[in-house]
């Protein structure tokens, strides 16, 4: 597998064109849109009225007006409510959520899967240099998912389902009490200079979650949160990932695959010009033992930057957080995975580990130019080898083992 413009890899020089619906999003001025202002709507703007349904009828007007791109505005001020549920499809070309103010939930409050979402639409921008606020510190003590099949559901700060030729800009998410921002069933969505905040230890807080999506483009981002910055579940297909800072968290993740239905599938991931600091995990592909057929398949990390980071790249093929049969292999397929000028320090001395599936070996797996160092004095970082295939090319260190 090469990056030429005819191989496999040439569809890198395509997926970051936006769509023409997005470019023309871009080029529309919200100057000269419609303005709908929450607080016309009954919101208030004192961070202890329940302002949902004005958010809703704010958001419901604007969707069935016939002009062109419509606005919804959240001013500068504190608003909060228990949820805000926001869908289409809409009359308007194109939506604007223009969000100026600070938006707060409402501390202990849990049992829906979303706090402020959007469904069905096609051309929404959410924008304007505020914040989500989901005072999660008021619940993650009640969040045992992990041991406790009855746990939750907790809400994640912002949702999007079925939305296409989107854009989200210039936005804080703090303290999710889950998922910070959970894209699904979505395509062409355009992330940029996102700013995603939440403790280590939040419980399950992964910044941005993808799934059943294609064509994602997350840029220019900063994101230090309690779980994988950015996560990947079945069906993720063209995505691009450039210039993200990430940590603390547990790195970005692709995967778990193989416990849910037969055939899931992540493929044709980049990610690049990125750096990890004091993070659990860098590079992470992760899959169940004793599982269904899967494909993890054309993934290329290119430009890596690592500082004090454990796992710098894992390909983990016996991700087993609960309980499994650690001695049936996995049967997900991990192949075409390229890692090219990965560098920095290793908070662990196995800084590159390799432990791929016996009956299903990883294929294709290529290291170019790796210089991670273990961070402690006289002990070498060392790469360790699992049932894998592929090739090395230019300097690489930890000494290979493929």
């Amino acid at each position: 597998m090469t990056e030429t413009s005819t191989g496999p890899m040439s569809f890198f020089s395509s997926y970051v064109v936006l769509s023409p619906l997005i470019l023309l999003i871009f080029s529309a001025s919200i100057v000269d849109s419609k303005v709908f202002n929450v607080l016309d709507y009954g919101a208030k703007a004192d961070g202890e009225t329940d302002s949902g349904i004005a958010f809703k009828n704010a958001w419901d007007a604007a969707c069935q007006h016939p002009d062109g791109q419509n606005v919804v505005l959240v001013p500068r001020g504190k608003f909060t409510f228990r949820w805000a549920s926001l869908a289409g499809p809409c009359i308007a070309r194109s939506m604007v959520f223009k969000l100026e103010g600070e938006l707060k939930a409402v501390p202990g409050y849990f049992g829906r899967v979303d706090w402020l979402s959007f469904r069905y639409i096609d051309g929404l921008i959410i924008t304007g240099g505020g914040t989500l606020d989901g005072q999660g510190e008021s619940t993650w003590h009640h969040n045992d998912c992990r041991t406790n099949s009855r746990c939750g559901p907790f809400p994640t700060n912002l949702r999007l389902d079925m939305v296409t030729n989107s854009v989200v800009r210039d936005i804080t998410s703090l303290n999710s009490k889950n998922v910070h921002i959970n894209i699904f069933g979505s395509s062409y969505v355009n992330v940029t200079n996102i700013r995603i905040k939440a403790p280590a230890d939040s419980p399950n807080t992964d910044g941005i979650h993808l799934g059943a999506v294609k064509r994602i483009r997350i840029v220019d981002s900063t994101i230090a949160t309690g779980d994988d910055c950015i996560s990947f579940s079945p069906g993720s297909n063209v995505v691009g990932i450039h210039r993200v800072v990430c940590g603390p968290g547990h790195g970005i993740s692709i995967g778990s695959l193989g416990r849910g239905s037969e055939g899931e599938t992540v493929s044709r991931i980049r990610v690049k010009d990125s750096t990890f600091v004091n993070t659990d995990n860098g590079l992470r592909v992760k899959t169940w033992p004793d599982s269904k057929d899967g494909r993890v398949d054309t993934l290329v990390f290119t430009n890596i930057g690592m500082k004090n980071v454990s796992n710098p790249i894992i390909i983990d093929q016996e991700y087993c957080p609960t309980s499994c049969n650690l001695q049936v292999p996995s049967r997900v397929q991990v192949k075409n995975v390229i890692f090219r000028n990965i560098y920095g320090t290793s908070s662990t001395r196995i800084a590159v580990n390799l432990k791929c599936s016996k009956t299903n070996p990883c294929d294709n797996v290529q290291l170019h130019d790796i210089n991670l160092s273990y961070n402690k004095q006289d002990y070498k970082a060392v790469m360790q080898c699992l049932n894998v295939r592929g090739q090395t090319s230019g300097r690489v260190n930890p000494r290979s083992c493929i």
